[in-house]
């Protein structure tokens, strides 16, 4: 019983990632989404970059949500505590000195400013004019979404394969 709930644990994760191969070409100086209207995380499994004649072609994978290439985080506060010894000290009606010690928590604030954030760069790659570049046997795990662009002198034909969750 334990080896058939094993075998049908391991059938269902591996079928649960949805495997497809896209290719677009992408021109000089612009990007693409390569997942299409899907968004979301990917498993990319293979890169291949062509470029075209007369032209090198230079790419940048980018983990993205959209062709925006940078997020702020908002402004926020958070609150912290530490716990001292707190001194009272007096003179009674008699002259004689008391002091007492006390535990008080002492509350403070950090504040941190908003900060700009650039999605992370997960693969960038030339291709020589009139040649290929093949990168197999990846595990390039994408959480936003593809988005190529072309910083070469030409188009480029962007092919990958990925699996989908």
């Amino acid at each position: 019983m334990k080896k058939l709930l094993i075998g049908l644990f391991a059938s269902l994760s591996i079928s649960s990632f949805a495997a497809a191969t896209t290719s677009v070409v992408i021109s000089t100086a612009s990007m693409s989404n390569m997942l299409g209207t899907a968004t979301g995380s990917a498993l990319v499994t293979q890169i291949i970059l062509t470029a075209p004649a007369n032209n090198t072609a230079s790419i940048k994978l980018i983990d993205s949500v959209t062709n925006i290439l940078a997020y702020t985080n908002s402004a926020y506060a958070t609150i912290g505590s530490y716990a001292t010894n707190y001194i009272t000290s007096y003179t009674n009606f008699f002259g004689s000195v008391n002091s007492f010690t006390n535990i008080a928590l002492v509350d403070y604030s950090n504040y941190f400013a908003a900060a700009t954030v650039n999605y992370p760069t997960m693969v960038t790659l030339t291709a020589a004019t009139s040649s290929s570049i093949v990168m197999s046997a990846q595990q390039l795990y994408f959480n936003n979404g593809i988005w190529a662009t072309n910083l070469g002198s030409g188009n480029a034909t962007l092919t990958l394969n990925y699996s989908k969750p």
